[in-house]
Order: structure tokens, then C-alpha cells, then sequence
């Protein structure tokens, strides 16, 4: 009564009419849609600002999730198996650590408006800390990507000369 939360909606089911939430706590709940709308604000939030947390690499973790869902595509196309598992895999622990930094933001927002400053610097903190962990793993893709072009250039192009 009277409090707002930040959450999340994770799975919306039409057999009962159904959305299903997830809490920045961690907490799921799911609630009838008529209830749902009633308690959700459809007013847009307010835009938002850079500040000193706000990780440049967002984007460039934006543009790695779709390089690698265009390469499951391009995988599955080609009906290579084993490459789509493998671009599947980075995919989703890349979504994983995106779903993370999302809901430390949310928690970051919600400690600042209670003025639970200790509190907001703590997420802060786990804040670098996963997007740290987010852009090691997107650097190590791109280099195992680059080695995987040059290996099939090499491929290509010892194949072409043995033929001649």
C-alpha cells in the first residue's frame, strides 16, 4: 500500500490470463493481467541521465547479443549444430549478465529513492563488477570470432592454391 517496487515481468500466459513478475529482491509473484493493470503506472518513467555509473559498454553488450544471435541464425542455416550450441551458449550467458545489470540498476534506483546511500554504492559496486565480467566475456567471443575468420580465410585460401 502506498509503495512502489521495481520488477520485472518475466512470462505472460494467455491459457489463464496471467503475468508473472520478477522483484529486484528476487522475489516472483504472478498475478491476474485485470490485477496487473491496476497496479502498474503506465506512466512513462522519467528519462534518463547519464551519471557516473552508467556503463558506454550497455551498448556495445546490445550489439554483441544481436552479432551473436545473427550468427545462430547464420548457424542454423547452415546446419551446423555444434556452432549454433556453441553461439546459443555465449548468447545466453551474455543475456544472463544483461538481466543482471538490469536488475542492479533497478535496485540502484530504488536504494537512491529510499536514501539508502551506503546501499547505492554497494550496488554500484556489483554494478562494474558484473558489467567487468560482461565485457570480459564479450572481448574473449570476439577474439575466439576473429581467430575462427582467420582459420577459414587460411582454410579458403590453401584450398584455392592447391588447386591451381
Amino acid at each position: 500500500t502506498g509503495q512502489h517496487f521495481g520488477a520485472v515481468i518475466v512470462d505472460v500466459r494467455e491459457s489463464d490470463s496471467t503475468v508473472k513478475v520478477r522483484y529486484t529482491d528476487g522475489g516472483f509473484k504472478r498475478f491476474k493481467v485485470d490485477e496487473f493493470q491496476e497496479l502498474v503506472s503506465m506512466q512513462a518513467g522519467t528519462p534518463e541521465m547519464w551519471e557516473e555509473w552508467t556503463a558506454s559498454s550497455l551498448e556495445d553488450q546490445q550489439t554483441e547479443m544481436e552479432r551473436l544471435h545473427e550468427q545462430i541464425m547464420v548457424a542454423r542455416r547452415l546446419k551446423d549444430p555444434k556452432w549454433e550450441a556453441e553461439m546459443c551458449q555465449r548468447f545466453e550467458a551474455l543475456a544472463a549478465h544483461k538481466d543482471k545489470i538490469d536488475a542492479l540498476h533497478i535496485s540502484l534506483r530504488d536504494a537512491v529513492s529510499c536514501g539508502d546511500f551506503l546501499k547505492a554504492h554497494e550496488i554500484q559496486q556489483l554494478i562494474k563488477k558484473e558489467e567487468a565480467s560482461a565485457e570480459h566475456l564479450v572481448s574473449s567471443s570476439r577474439s575466439e570470432a576473429s581467430a575462427s575468420t582467420a582459420t577459414s580465410s587460411s582454410l579458403a585460401s590453401s584450398s584455392s592454391s592447391s588447386s591451381a
